[in-house]
């Protein structure tokens, strides 16, 4: 992934554990960190550098992460 930030082009990787998903109009910047089993729901924005730890569920922009209840597990 890249920005554009004070008229410098910024590389930097963007760590995608296993069985994430991203669903539709994520958003993920540059270096961040999915460590696995994560879930993006749609239209959220994953900020540059963010590290999401394994087993999480994310929404919103900026995403917060997404807590369950007993009863809808």
């Amino acid at each position: 992934c890249h920005t554009f930030e004070q008229r410098l082009w910024k590389l930097l990787p963007v760590v995608i554990g296993p069985y994430s998903i991203l669903m539709p109009m994520a958003m993920v910047f540059p270096g961040c960190t999915l460590e696995g089993n994560n879930v993006i729901h749609p239209c959220t924005l994953i900020m540059k550098n963010d590290h999401l730890p394994i087993n999480t569920q994310w929404h919103g922009c900026p995403a917060t992460m997404t807590l369950h209840t007993a009863e809808e597990r």
